[in-house]
């Protein structure tokens, strides 16, 4: 999760780059949606739309990253103006794979 949020998206990496990090079977809940995400290629099209949006932008604030799971506090800005704060939680399976992610 470090190197997602503190060296590939500062680097120019597009949210979709993240994919390769995912699980197959992942399931991915927003609390902004009614129902999960379930499958790469149901989060692939969910991650896909943040790529349409160039002037949204993530910014981590804090991470607790333990063996399995992640936590961290983010903010966006949007169009270089103050936007929305969230926290997720991701927990990666036995392959070191994203195998469930929420986003609040």
């Amino acid at each position: 999760m470090r190197y997602l949020w503190e060296v590939a998206y500062p680097g120019g990496a597009t949210p979709s780059e993240a994919l390769e990090f995912f699980a197959d079977d992942v399931r991915y809940e927003d609390f902004n949606y009614r129902e999960p995400f379930v499958g790469l290629s149901a989060v692939s099209e969910y991650i896909g739309l943040l790529d349409v949006f160039p002037n949204f932008v993530f910014i981590p604030e804090r991470i607790s990253q333990g063996e399995r799971g992640v936590c961290l506090t983010w903010r966006c800005e949007v169009n270089g103006e103050e936007g929305p704060a969230g926290i997720s939680y991701n927990e990666v399976d036995a392959d070191g794979r994203i195998c469930f992610a929420r986003d609040i």
